[in-house]
Protein backbone atom coordinates (compact mmCIF):
# COMPACT_ATOMS: atom_id res chain seq x y z
CA UNK A 1 0.00 0.00 0.00
CA UNK A 2 1.18 3.49 -0.85
CA UNK A 3 0.94 6.59 1.09
CA UNK A 4 1.40 9.82 -0.07
CA UNK A 5 2.54 12.12 2.07
CA UNK A 6 2.39 15.75 1.53
CA UNK A 7 5.69 16.23 2.62
CA UNK A 8 7.40 13.15 0.91
CA UNK A 9 6.77 11.35 -2.39
CA UNK A 10 5.48 7.91 -2.76
CA UNK A 11 6.71 7.01 1.28
CA UNK A 12 5.96 2.96 1.52
CA UNK A 13 4.44 2.40 4.95
CA UNK A 14 3.98 -1.22 5.79
CA UNK A 15 0.33 -2.75 6.35
CA UNK A 16 -0.78 -5.13 9.20
CA UNK A 17 -0.70 -8.00 7.17
CA UNK A 18 3.06 -7.72 6.25
CA UNK A 19 3.98 -6.76 10.11
CA UNK A 20 4.01 -10.30 11.38
CA UNK A 21 6.40 -11.38 8.70
CA UNK A 22 8.53 -8.01 9.39
CA UNK A 23 8.71 -9.25 13.28
CA UNK A 24 9.81 -12.44 12.68
CA UNK A 25 12.72 -11.78 10.48
CA UNK A 26 13.77 -8.75 13.24
CA UNK A 27 13.57 -11.67 16.01
CA UNK A 28 15.56 -13.84 13.48
CA UNK A 29 18.31 -11.57 12.90
CA UNK A 30 18.71 -10.51 16.96
CA UNK A 31 18.56 -14.14 17.60
CA UNK A 32 21.68 -14.77 15.64
CA UNK A 33 23.37 -12.05 16.76
CA UNK A 34 22.69 -13.16 20.13
CA UNK A 35 23.91 -16.24 19.47
CA UNK A 36 27.11 -14.90 17.38
CA UNK A 37 27.71 -12.62 20.65
CA UNK A 38 27.01 -15.58 22.96
CA UNK A 39 30.07 -17.81 20.60
CA UNK A 40 32.37 -15.13 21.05
CA UNK A 41 32.40 -14.96 24.74
CA UNK A 42 33.01 -18.42 25.15
CA UNK A 43 35.76 -18.46 23.02
CA UNK A 44 37.44 -16.13 24.97
CA UNK A 45 39.56 -17.11 27.53
CA UNK A 46 39.20 -15.48 31.20
CA UNK A 47 41.64 -15.73 33.62
CA UNK A 48 39.04 -18.67 35.38
CA UNK A 49 39.18 -20.37 32.94
CA UNK A 50 43.13 -21.13 33.17
CA UNK A 51 43.66 -23.92 35.41
CA UNK A 52 46.61 -25.94 37.11
CA UNK A 53 45.07 -28.19 33.94
CA UNK A 54 47.33 -26.04 31.82
CA UNK A 55 50.53 -28.13 30.51
CA UNK A 56 53.69 -27.42 28.76
CA UNK A 57 55.35 -30.19 27.52
CA UNK A 58 58.38 -30.32 25.06
CA UNK A 59 58.73 -33.49 22.90
CA UNK A 60 61.76 -34.51 21.09
CA UNK A 61 60.43 -35.82 17.22
CA UNK A 62 63.28 -38.20 14.99
CA UNK A 63 62.42 -38.08 11.75
CA UNK A 64 61.68 -34.43 10.35
CA UNK A 65 63.74 -33.55 7.41
CA UNK A 66 62.00 -30.07 5.93
CA UNK A 67 59.67 -27.60 6.64
CA UNK A 68 56.73 -29.84 5.59
CA UNK A 69 57.19 -32.35 8.09
CA UNK A 70 57.04 -29.54 11.00
CA UNK A 71 54.18 -28.04 9.21
CA UNK A 72 52.45 -31.79 9.57
CA UNK A 73 53.48 -32.12 12.61
CA UNK A 74 52.17 -28.70 13.69
CA UNK A 75 48.85 -28.99 12.11
CA UNK A 76 47.93 -32.58 13.33
CA UNK A 77 49.01 -31.09 16.86
CA UNK A 78 47.21 -28.12 16.46
CA UNK A 79 44.03 -29.92 15.52
CA UNK A 80 43.80 -31.94 18.83
CA UNK A 81 40.92 -31.00 21.33
CA UNK A 82 42.71 -29.03 24.30
CA UNK A 83 46.04 -28.07 22.64
CA UNK A 84 46.21 -24.42 22.96
CA UNK A 85 49.72 -23.72 21.40
CA UNK A 86 52.09 -25.48 19.32
CA UNK A 87 55.88 -24.66 18.48
CA UNK A 88 57.80 -27.01 15.85
CA UNK A 89 61.22 -26.88 15.73
CA UNK A 90 63.01 -28.40 12.62
CA UNK A 91 66.36 -27.08 13.96
CA UNK A 92 66.23 -28.61 17.76
CA UNK A 93 63.78 -31.41 16.61
CA UNK A 94 61.22 -31.01 19.22
CA UNK A 95 58.07 -29.63 19.36
CA UNK A 96 56.39 -27.83 22.57
CA UNK A 97 52.88 -28.03 23.44
CA UNK A 98 50.67 -26.47 25.19
CA UNK A 99 47.03 -28.02 26.22
CA UNK A 100 44.76 -28.58 28.87
CA UNK A 101 45.26 -32.48 30.48
CA UNK A 102 41.28 -31.98 30.98
CA UNK A 103 40.69 -32.75 27.75
CA UNK A 104 44.24 -34.70 25.87
CA UNK A 105 47.43 -36.22 27.31
CA UNK A 106 51.00 -35.89 27.00
CA UNK A 107 50.51 -40.03 25.90
CA UNK A 108 47.87 -38.63 23.19
CA UNK A 109 50.20 -36.29 22.13
CA UNK A 110 53.00 -38.64 21.69
CA UNK A 111 50.60 -40.92 19.82
CA UNK A 112 49.38 -37.95 17.03
CA UNK A 113 52.84 -37.80 16.43
CA UNK A 114 53.82 -41.56 16.27
CA UNK A 115 50.64 -41.95 14.48
CA UNK A 116 51.53 -39.87 11.72
CA UNK A 117 55.04 -41.27 10.97
CA UNK A 118 57.66 -39.89 13.21
CA UNK A 119 59.39 -41.30 15.88
CA UNK A 120 59.70 -39.24 19.72
CA UNK A 121 61.49 -39.64 22.35
CA UNK A 122 60.68 -39.11 25.75
CA UNK A 123 58.66 -35.75 26.86
CA UNK A 124 59.87 -33.54 29.21
CA UNK A 125 57.68 -31.13 31.15
CA UNK A 126 58.35 -27.46 30.73
CA UNK A 127 57.59 -24.29 33.09
CA UNK A 128 54.78 -22.19 32.04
Amino acid sequence: MKYNHPQTSNMNIITTSKAPILTAVLLFAFALTSCAQQSQKEKVPTTASITAATKKVIIPIDGMSCASCQGNVRKNLKGTNGVSAVVVSLEHRNATVTFDSMFVSTQQLVNKINGIGYTTGKPKESKQ
